[in-house]
């Protein structure tokens, strides 16, 4: 969305899929379930035991077992390889698109790829495609036994990216992460290899706890690491990181998989670039955002809380989204979210940066504030005492939006999940 200028005075493949993956770098899919596939195959294929697919909303697993932490995966990788019991697989994190036998596809930012192996080395292959805009280039972020390491930039169509090599002899984890939005690019992993007689262990246990975010760039992680206002290129992909977004830092303060739907620019009637139909409601049932025949299932991923930080983009200039008729299909994405995940707690929260003072007559703050605050209070009214309201205070500090274009940097970010963490945690009891 368009921010004011302030001046000085934020394959485990289902949405969570373990896959194994041929050294040759053919996947092999292991109870993936299809997009027809029955609802209860989801929980076989993302790593967790049978009968403890989904985490209560207390944190607890359906069996009342404490829930995994997750947090560690270097401290897991420690691990004797004997106490691995699952088969060997890459977990994966995010929505994908499984139609293609030879790899997933990823689009969503905040993928990820998390491989357990025993050797000394690891790479990948990666096919990647320009997004809607001309995308390109598409970086993800690299992790080795617990340490981030130089991002890696991807060069369109398929090429093979060395993650870690001169490990010592034993196992280690490494995971990719997708730090760059859908815009840029979708990738396809066509598989891992192992050099010097590597092989590919059991993942990391999959945290029992899920939370997904929707999203503009108010949240996502936009022109994070950029030096704004205006940065050189137009907010280059670089610039780019939703591991350092406050939706990320939420999910890993709670020791949860984030699933981020964020898409920049993207309203629920209106989007900020004229002629872009392609509101955020056509993209919330789809794999990959910019193709229309990649079809969601929501059998696939159940999380325990959404987070909607959608609104601001329709009150960009240069015209105002009706407010009625924003009400309208706001109420209606809300319904859509309670059909497919009946027992998750929705949040629906006014960013920082909206205001009512600018765009000058569009009434920005007031207007989204109202439309969620009735949605809350209408539908807790119907009965449904899992849907709730949080305002993020009001921010006008020149010092937290340097980013590029006036977005939120880093320090902003991390004000944001501080400010939300009591709320989600009171909420779910985590």
């Amino acid at each position: 969305m368009l921010f004011r200028k302030v001046s000085p005075a934020t394959f485990a493949l289902s949405c969570i899929t373990t896959v194994a993956i041929a050294c040759g770098g053919t996947p092999r899919p292991v109870g993936v379930d299809y997009p027809d596939a029955e609802a209860d195959d989801a929980s076989a294929e993302d790593g967790r035991a049978p009968g403890n697919d989904a985490a209560g909303l207390d944190g607890s697993s359906k069996d009342g077992s404490s829930p995994t932490d997750g947090s560690s995966d270097a401290a897991i990788a420690d691990a004797g390889e004997d106490a691995q019991v699952a088969a060997p697989a890459v977990r994966y994190v995010g929505r994908s698109d499984i139609s293609d036998p030879l790899g997933p596809k990823f689009a969503w930012q905040g993928s990820r790829a998390i491989v357990r192996f025993s050797g000394t080395e690891v790479a990948v292959t990666l096919k990647d495609t320009a997004g809607q805009f001309g995308g390109n280039p598409t970086y993800f972020d690299v992790q080795v036994d617990g340490t981030w390491q130089t991002p890696i930039m991807l060069t369109p169509g398929a090429s093979t990216y060395t993650l870690a090599s001169g490990l010592a002899a034993g196992t280690h984890v490494v995971e990719l992460y997708k730090r760059t939005e859908p815009y840029l690019g979708v990738t396809q992993v066509l598989g891992f290899d192992f050099p010097g007689g590597g092989r590919l262990l059991a993942p990391p246990p999959a945290p029992t706890r899920r939370i997904e975010f929707l999203s503009d760039s108010t949240v996502n992680g936009y022109g994070v690491e950029g030096v704004g206002p205006n940065c050189p290129g137009g907010a280059p992909a670089l610039t780019h990181n939703s591991r350092r977004s406050m939706p990320q830092l939420v999910a890993d303060a709670v020791s949860a998989d984030l699933v981020l739907l964020a898409f920049s620019g993207k309203g629920i009637v209106k989007n900020e670039a004229a002629g872009d139909s392609e509101v955020f409601d056509r993209l919330y049932g789809r794999s990959l955002p910019e193709d229309v025949a990649s079809v969601w299932n929501f059998a696939r991923y159940t999380p325990d809380v959404v987070v909607s930080v959608l609104g601001g983009t329709d009150y960009s200039p240069p015209t105002a989204a009706n407010p009625t008729l924003f009400a309208q299909k706001y109420d209606a994405l809300v319904g859509r979210i309670r059909t497919n995940y009946p027992l998750a707690q929705i949040i629906l929260a006014v960013g920082p940066q909206l205001s009512d003072d600018f765009p000058v007559g569009f009434n920005t703050r007031s207007n989204v504030k109202n439309t969620m605050m009735n949605i809350v209070s209408t539908r807790t009214g119907s009965g449904d005492t899992r849907i709730h309201f949080f305002e993020f205070a009001a921010s006008t500090d020149a010092s937290l939006v340097t980013a590029c274009y006036y977005h939120a940097n880093a320090t902003f970010h991390e004000q944001m999940a501080t400010a939300f963490l009591p709320f989600v945690k009171a909420k779910t009891g985590w």
